[in-house]
């Protein structure tokens, strides 16, 4: 994940990674939870790697869950 070369980085709108792991936990059963979210889609696009981005909110909601 942190080697250099391996990242793929794009310009990118955040609220796809986040609703693409979002369907992926339900679709895993690992969201047991309630998940209620409010994405702006004002929000100018990123340039960042998709798969590192969806790692680091896939993290947030396995810690959340953890809570």
């Amino acid at each position: 994940m942190f080697k250099k070369g391996l990242q793929q980085k794009a310009w990118l709108d955040v609220n796809g990674p986040i609703r693409e792991v979002l369907t992926l936990s339900v679709m895993c059963g690992i969201n047991e939870s309630v998940v209620q979210t409010e994405l702006n889609e004002d929000l100018p696009p990123v340039f960042a790697d998709r798969v590192t981005l969806q790692q680091v909110f896939l993290n947030s909601i396995m810690n959340a869950m953890e809570e």
